[in-house]
Order: structure tokens, then sequence, then C-alpha cells
């Protein structure tokens, strides 16, 4: 019971390396910000963008600035994904769909922290249920 309560309790530092990517446009550039639990810059990560066509080429690539900053300016509407990669664990893919290139538009792209956690929470506790249920039937 005690490892249950230690995991329960250092869920809440695992949530801080969680990489979050947020979009806006901004002109007729889109601007992308990757930050880890949306406070801690994600430092020159890979980035891959890719056009609306579908191709396995890649329209852009690079790095995301000290910042955690990328940007780059697409050539037509439609819906866009860039994949961010820190090359730690944590990689993260976000859809851009753009309409209008001329409008402007923020977007984050991230679950809410509630769902994250409700989800971790479950994942321990029905591992747990595994366990012990396990652990019976091979008493009996």
């Amino acid at each position: 019971m005690k490892w249950l309560l230690l995991i329960l309790c250092s869920s809440t530092f695992l949530l801080a390396h969680d990489l979050n990517v947020t979009w806006q446009k901004d002109g007729q550039a889109v601007i992308l910000r990757s930050a880890y639990a949306g406070t801690e810059e994600c430092s020159y990560a890979s980035v891959e963008i890719f056009d609306p066509s579908g191709s396995a080429t890649e329209f852009q690539n690079g790095r995301t600035d000290a910042r955690g900053y990328f940007s780059f300016v697409p050539d037509r509407a439609g819906n866009w994904r860039a994949v961010v990669d820190d090359e730690m664990g944590h990689r993260v893919e976000v859809d851009i769909e753009l309409a209008d290139l001329s409008s402007s538009v923020t977007v984050a792209s991230s679950q809410p922290l509630w769902q994250k956690t409700l989800t971790g929470l479950a994942v321990i506790l029905g591992f747990t249920g595994f366990l012990y249920g396990w652990k019976a039937r091979r008493q009996s």
C-alpha cells in the first residue's frame, strides 16, 4: 500500500515534463510554442511541418529557439501537421487547421491537466486492481 501512495504522490512530478504545444497565426506566419507543462520552455526541440497534401516529406523542419518558439509561413490553406520532439522521450503531434490564410487564430492543442491526471489515476488503479486480482487467484 505504501508503494501505491508513493506512486500517487510522485505523479505530480511526472506531469512537470509533459510537453505542450500551442500555436497561433500572426499575419502570414504560424507560431508554435512548446513548453513542459505550460511553464518551462522546450528549447532546441526538433520540429517537422507537414503540408495538407499528406506527403511523407516534410514541408519544413528545424528546431525551436531557446524559448521554445518555432515559426513557419504556410503556402496554402488546409490541415497542416507539426511534430515536435525534444529527443528525450517527449513527442507531440499538432494539427493546425488553416481555413483562411489571412485570419488570425490562437489554439491550444493539449488535453487539460485534469483529464491527464484522471487518465493517469485510472491506469494506476486499474493496474493495481489487476495485481490484487492476480495475487488473490494465485493464493486460492
